[in-house]
């Protein structure tokens, strides 16, 4: 997930909240994860606005995702989803002097702390639960994510017969 696909993404969502304040939006989440700082404006404003999200984890919730997941009133994931949480990193797309590395190391904590707060709030957990999934690279099944409160159901989808 990029800046400028949250960007799109939250428009869309605005558009679609105008047209009818009082429909959940359903939203379907699947990425292998992406810019954090753009999942946690998403969820902000998401939150700021009162929007109904509704959720669904279709594969995978990576990373950010499980933030966006978090704006959401509803979640529901399909029984082969997978949740992944790992530390944030910012990695520079040039090299960097030793003071912007230093800046970047702190932006990285104050997004993982962020993200820690956002997840351990939605799910009833303390931030320090959720950190210590992030350092033990913790991928969790749909089964172990609704135990843990991440989404509320796991749903079956019915395989397309074919002929």
């Amino acid at each position: 997930i990029t800046a400028n696909m949250m960007n799109q993404a939250t428009e869309l969502i605005l558009v679609l909240h105008n047209q009818n304040p009082e429909k959940p939006i359903k939203l379907v989440v699947t990425t292998p994860g992406g810019d954090i700082d753009s999942a946690i404006a998403f969820y902000e404003e998401m939150r700021r606005k009162k929007i109904r999200l509704h959720g669904h984890v279709s594969h995978s919730a990576d990373s950010v995702s499980i933030v966006i997941l978090s704006a959401c009133e509803r979640r529901t994931a399909t029984s082969s989803s997978t949740f992944v949480f790992h530390p944030v990193t910012k990695w520079p797309n040039r090299l960097v002097t030793e003071e912007e590395l230093w800046l970047l190391a702190r932006d990285a904590t104050h997004s993982r702390e962020t993200f820690c707060r956002i997840v351990a709030n939605t799910i009833g957990r303390k931030p320090e639960e959720i950190r210590r999934l992030m350092l033990d690279y913790k991928r969790l099944g749909a089964q172990e994510a609704k135990r843990m409160k991440l989404i509320h159901r796991v749903v079956r989808i019915n395989p397309v017969a074919t002929a």
